[in-house]
C-alpha cells in the first residue's frame, strides 16, 4: 500500500513535469516566429517611404525640385524583446530540469508576465513615434509661404513605426512670349496675359484662355483682323482674296461706309467691310467704283456705247441737263447715259451731237424736203427788182411760195418759245417764237387758227411742225425786237429792225 501510493504520487509529478517543459519549448518557437515577422514588417515600412514631386501650376512655372527625403524610424525593441523570451525561456528550461516542478510553474507564470510586460512597452513607444510623425506634419504645413511643401506620412501596423517624407519645391516666374501647344502667350512676372497688348507701334489681342489672337475678331459692332503668323493687329489696307478691306491707322478697326483717301474716295459694305467696286445705289443716285483701284469715279465714263458723268464733287451720276462750257448735254433721267441725236424732253425736242454737245441755235429750211430752193425778186428780203410795188420797195421777210417751195408743213428754222399766236389784217394767222437772240414770226400761211399746230409757252426745235400751210405761201419775219408789234410797226422801214431770213438760216446751217 505504501508503494502503491508512493506510486500514484510521482507518476502525476512527472506528467506535470513534461507538460511544463513542452510548454517552454513551445513559447520559444513563438518568440522566434513573431521576431523574423516583426523584422520583415519593418523592412517594409521603411520601402514604403514616398517622395512627392510638384509640377508647375498651369504649365506656366518651370520649376526646379530638390527633394530632401528624412525617415526616422521610431525605436523598435520587437527584436531585443523576442530575444530576452528566447533567453528567460532557455532559462526556465534549464530550471524544469533542475528544480522542483513547483518552481517550474512559478517561472512560465512570471515570464509570461514579463512578456505582456514588453509588449505594452512596445505598443507604447510605437504610440509616442506617431505623436512625433504628427509633429512633422504641422512642421511642414507651417513652413515659408514661397516654398511649396508636401508630407506624405503613413503608419506601418505591422512594424509599428512612422515614416514622412518632405519636397520642396522653389518657383521660376515666366515672363515675355511662351508657346505653347502651337499657341503663343505672353506673361508679365508670372501673370498671363488677357485681352489688349501694346509692343511698341503694334496691339495684339489674348483670349479668355491667354491665346494670342490670329484672323478675325469681332469686338462690339468692330471687327478687326490680326495676322495669322505673328498676331499683331492689322492697320491701313488689307487684301482678302479678290476683296481689299480697310482698317483704321489709330483704332485698327474695319472701315464701313464712306472713307476719303487723298483726293478720293471709297465706300465699304455696311456689313462685309469689303471695298465696293462697280456700281452703286445709294439713296436716289448711283456711283461708280473703279473696278481695279476701287475709288470712286469723277467726271465723263465711258461703259460700252455710252457715256455717262459723275459729280466732280459728290460723284453721283448725273442725270437730265448738265452745261459744260459752252455746251449743254442731256442725260437720261433713268439710266444716266448721256443723250445724241434728237431727244424729246418734257414735250420740246432737242437735237444733240454724237459727242453730246446740244445743237444749240442751230438752223433749217421751213420745208426741208426743198432746202433753200428758187425765190424771185418780189420774194427776197430788202429792196429787189420785182418788188417795188411795196412802200418804200422795202420787203421785212422772205416768202416761200407754193410753187417754188412746195409742201403744207411749215418747220421751224429754229428752236425757241411760242410767246404769242394771233391774228393781224395783213399777217393773217401768225405765230410768233421768241429764242434767246430772235424772234420769228410766221405770217400768211394759214386761213384759219386750226391750221395752227403749236401752243403759246411751247418750247420747240429746229425742225418741229409750226402748222400747215394752206395759202400761196409762207412769209417768215426776223428780228432781234423782242417787241413783236414794234417790230410790225417799222415792216417797211429799212432800218435794221428786220433781218434777213434767207442769210440767217444759210450762215446757221454753215457753222453749225
Amino acid at each position: 500500500m505504501y508503494k502503491s501510493g508512493k506510486n500514484w504520487i510521482v507518476a502525476p509529478l512527472v506528467f506535470l513535469g513534461l507538460t511544463v517543459g513542452v510548454n517552454i519549448n513551445n513559447a520559444n518557437v513563438s518568440a522566434d516566429t513573431t521576431a523574423q515577422s516583426q523584422a520583415t514588417d519593418s523592412n517594409q515600412a521603411n520601402t514604403n517611404q514616398q517622395e512627392v514631386v510638384l509640377s508647375s501650376e498651369n504649365n506656366k512655372v518651370e520649376a526646379d525640385s530638390t527633394t530632401k527625403v528624412t525617415s526616422e524610424n521610431v525605436a523598435n525593441n520587437q527584436n531585443s524583446v523576442s530575444q530576452n523570451q528566447v533567453s528567460d525561456s532557455e532559462q526556465s528550461t534549464e530550471k524544469v530540469s533542475q528544480t522542483k516542478q513547483s518552481n517550474t510553474q512559478n517561472l512560465t507564470v512570471q515570464d509570461q508576465s514579463n512578456k505582456s510586460t514588453n509588449e505594452s512597452t512596445t505598443f507604447s513607444n510605437s504610440t509616442n513615434n506617431q505623436s512625433t510623425a504628427n509633429q512633422q506634419v504641422s512642421d511642414v504645413n507651417n513652413s515659408s509661404t514661397n516654398e511649396m511643401v508636401v508630407t506624405n506620412a503613413k503608419y506601418s501596423t505591422s512594424v509599428k513605426s512612422y515614416a514622412a517624407v518632405k519636397t520642396q519645391v522653389t518657383n521660376q516666374v515666366k515672363n515675355g512670349w511662351q508657346q505653347e501647344n502651337g499657341s503663343w502667350y505672353y506673361f508679365n512676372d508670372g501673370q498671363q496675359q488677357k485681352g489688349w497688348l501694346q509692343g511698341g507701334d503694334d496691339w495684339y489681342y489674348f483670349n479668355n484662355d491667354g491665346v494670342m489672337q490670329t484672323s478675325w475678331l469681332q469686338g462690339g459692332n468692330d471687327w478687326y483682323y490680326f495676322n495669322p503668323t505673328s498676331g499683331r493687329m492689322q492697320k491701313s489696307w488689307l487684301q482678302g482674296g479678290k476683296d481689299w478691306y480697310y482698317f483704321n491707322p489709330t483704332s485698327g478697326h474695319m472701315q464701313k461706309g464712306w472713307l476719303q483717301g487723298g483726293n478720293d474716295w471709297y465706300y465699304f459694305s455696311p456689313t462685309s467691310g469689303h471695298m465696293q467696286k462697280g456700281w452703286l445705289q445709294g439713296g436716289n443716285d448711283w456711283y461708280y467704283f473703279s473696278p481695279t483701284s476701287g475709288h470712286m469715279q469723277k467726271g465723263w465714263l465711258q461703259g460700252g456705247n455710252d457715256w455717262y458723268y459723275f459729280s466732280p464733287t459728290s460723284g453721283h451720276m448725273q442725270k437730265g441737263w448738265l452745261q459744260g462750257g459752252n455746251d449743254w448735254y442731256y442725260f437720261n433721267p433713268t439710266s444716266g447715259h448721256m443723250q445724241t441725236g434728237t431727244v424729246n424732253v418734257d414735250g420740246k425736242k432737242y437735237s444733240f451731237k454724237n459727242d453730246g454737245r446740244m445743237i444749240k441755235d442751230t438752223w433749217g429750211w421751213p420745208f426741208p424736203s426743198v432746202g433753200e430752193g428758187y425765190f424771185s425778186g418780189a420774194q427776197l428780203f430788202g429792196v429787189n427788182p420785182g418788188g417795188e410795188f411795196r412802200m418804200n420797195g422795202f420787203h421785212d421777210g422772205l416768202d416761200f411760195g407754193s410753187i417754188d417751195h412746195p409742201g403744207s408743213a411749215v418747220h421751224a428754222v429754229h428752236s425757241g418759245v411760242v410767246t404769242q399766236i394771233g391774228y393781224i389784217a395783213g399777217l393773217e394767222n401768225y405765230v410768233v417764237v421768241r429764242s434767246d437772240e430772235y424772234t420769228f414770226v410766221y405770217q400768211e400761211a394759214f386761213s384759219n387758227k386750226g391750221n395752227i399746230s403749236v401752243k403759246v409757252g411751247q418750247q420747240i426745235n429746229t425742225g418741229d411742225v409750226i402748222g400747215y400751210r394752206d395759202t400761196s405761201h409762207l412769209h417768215l419775219g426776223i428780228t432781234r425786237e423782242t417787241n413783236v408789234m414794234k417790230a410790225i410797226a417799222n415792216s417797211f422801214n429799212n432800218n435794221g429792225t428786220w433781218l434777213d431770213p434767207r442769210a440767217l438760216i444759210k450762215n446757221g446751217i454753215a457753222n453749225q
